[in-house]
């Protein structure tokens, strides 16, 4: 008999997408008998509840906190011998649990995880921040999104910390390695990300979040080369304005070149690592613009971090 997975998914306000994630999920050439579903609704006010239900999925509402509580929520009422976290708006092809369950009894002492790829829909921003088919390598570190992982090793580490706005599963990551259990990175369990940021003010909101817990975790973010190049950013800012008062051309040219470099690095990286071959001089310049919104996002988030504010979303 194949061991018994439970799929958590985390849900808060995704009547949009959840539909078509639980269909993905109920579409898998696994049997049914030894697959859970598991929706946990963070306080939705919308009907994602009810759809779930409507699929059968056993629903958890009235969940509070970040994320990485949402999900624990969910740990705790699974009766899987596997857990398989995946994100409400995401969706996976036929056969990813029994690929992930192959996985896992062939590599005991293993955590599993995939990247995210883009819909055929996607529009120019998701494809210039994803660059067409999406990062052709997956995450160094687990993602949310697709996370496979033995419910006695999940709870050997006592789940996400439930602390973090953002960041939890990266928190993962570091966790399960002190622990010396080892972490594999995979193409074969990556999703689909039908959630991407649409517009410019999406993706500005989202990578603020993504960057208001630097400061809470300081000890892994001086670690991180996003964070040191932030946080060179902002110095730089500094710079430009400190020179823009006392009128002063050098630390104008200072400030200011500085600032333009660091998204282009961002820029040299994420077209370096997709693999894409040709790339147009629009795309150069929607890719460099994308990155230029990013650093300003993720510094303000930076910002907020080191304050101590969050922003209401």
């Amino acid at each position: 008999m194949k061991p018994i997975v439970s799929v958590i998914i985390p849900a808060k306000n995704e009547k949009e997408f959840i539909g078509r994630c639980l269909a993905s999920i109920n579409s898998q050439n696994y049997p049914t008998e030894c697959l859970e579903i598991i929706v946990v609704d963070n306080s939705s006010t919308d009907e994602t509840a009810d759809i779930a239900k409507k699929t059968g999925a056993l629903v958890i509402e009235g969940a509070k906190g970040y994320v990485g509580a949402v999900r624990n929520q969910g740990a705790r009422k699974a009766s899987g011998q596997f857990l398989a976290f995946i994100d409400a708006d995401c969706i996976i092809d036929n056969d990813w649990v029994n690929r992930a369950v192959n996985l896992a009894t062939a590599h005991p002492n293993h955590v599993f995880g995939g990247g995210c790829l883009i819909p055929r829909e996607a529009n120019w921003l998701e494809k210039n921040w994803l660059l067409g088919e999406g990062i052709k390598r997956v995450p160094k570190e687990l993602i949310g999104a697709s996370i496979f992982i033995s419910k006695e090793t999940f709870e050997s580490i006592g789940g996400f910390n439930e602390l973090l706005s953002s960041g939890e599963d990266t928190q993962l990551s570091v966790d399960l390695k002190s622990k010396g259990y080892s972490i594999k990175m995979t193409q074969e369990l990556s999703v689909t990300h039908l959630g991407n940021a649409k517009t410019l003010r999406q993706f500005f909101m989202r990578q603020i979040w993504h960057s208001e817990n630097y400061f809470n975790n300081l000890s892994a973010s001086i670690k991180d080369p996003v964070f040191i190049l932030i946080s060179l950013h902002i110095f730089l800012f500094t710079l430009f304005l400190i020179g823009l008062i006392t009128l002063s051309p050098s630390k104008l040219f200072a400030g200011l070149s500085g600032m333009f470099f660091i998204p282009a690095a961002f820029s040299f990286k994420r077209i370096y690592r997709s693999g894409v071959k040709k790339i147009s001089k629009k795309q150069i310049f929607s890719i460099y613009f994308i990155d230029i919104i990013y650093v300003t996002a993720r510094s303000c988030g930076l910002l907020l971090s080191l304050v101590g504010r969050r922003l209401n979303r």
